[in-house]
């Protein structure tokens, strides 16, 4: 078996859930209310553009509640709690990815996360979830400063996915499964190989075929 590294999307890859979701779920309607004002403050208030500041990890979620809860109505202890609370809630999009990912990883190849994501998933949803158990690395824009489409420097190298190429083994393969199609780029000058998800191949999809390719006495459909 080729060394392999899969590395998968979160958001709209291996989960659909959302902050603030139990509260858009609510049967109340000012609380679902309060969620859609609360979502639309984080993400529509500039202020040198604060969502992609979070992700980048330059603003903690504390800081992110105190600006944007105040603009929601919202108080922000309660705006944070909330957040908290959705974000240990978040689910994997099916129960069929963690058999295949642990028949991938019993077999030797690696299988770990790569998120543009907060500081919301490395200190609440990776721990509720024990993705640290399931999945290896957990790479997350929030601890890198950077995110996965951000271009390469001078010297070719991504800030994002750099630290982790520089310590793979010459000839590793690399493959980056993801929703987004702005990464691609990216990671194809950087020699991995960019597998989008669609409706028609979602992630179990791309787990079927890796292991019909990477694993021994199996036949390959992947790709």
């Amino acid at each position: 078996m080729t060394d392999a590294v899969i590395l998968l999307d979160w958001h709209r890859t291996l989960s659909h859930s959302l902050f603030w979701e139990h509260w858009t779920m609510s049967g109340d309607g000012a609380t679902r209310a309060a969620a859609a004002r609360l979502a639309s403050a984080v993400f529509a208030m500039r202020d040198d553009e604060l969502a992609g500041r979070w992700m980048r990890g330059e603003v903690a979620a504390e800081d992110v509640m105190a600006l944007a809860a105040p603009v929601a109505g919202i108080d922000p202890g309660m705006a944070l709690d909330g957040l908290m609370e959705s974000c240990e809630r978040m689910a994997l999009a099916s129960p069929e990815i963690l058999p295949r990912v642990r028949q991938l990883r019993a077999s030797g190849v690696r299988v770990g996360i790569a998120t543009d994501n907060m500081d919301t998933f490395q200190r609440w949803t990776v721990p509720a979830l024990g993705l640290d158990r399931r999945f290896d690395p957990i790479l997350s824009s929030a601890d890198l400063g950077a995110l996965k489409a951000d271009p390469l420097d001078g010297e070719r190298r991504s800030a994002f996915f750099g630290p982790l190429l520089a310590g793979l083994d010459a000839g590793t393969n690399v493959f980056l499964v993801d929703d987004s199609s702005d990464t691609a780029p990216v990671a194809e000058a950087l020699g991995m190989t960019f597998c989008q998800v669609t409706p028609e191949r979602d992630v179990v999809w791309w787990l079927d075929a890796f292991c019909d390719s990477l694993l021994p006495a199996r036949e390959s459909r992947c790709l």
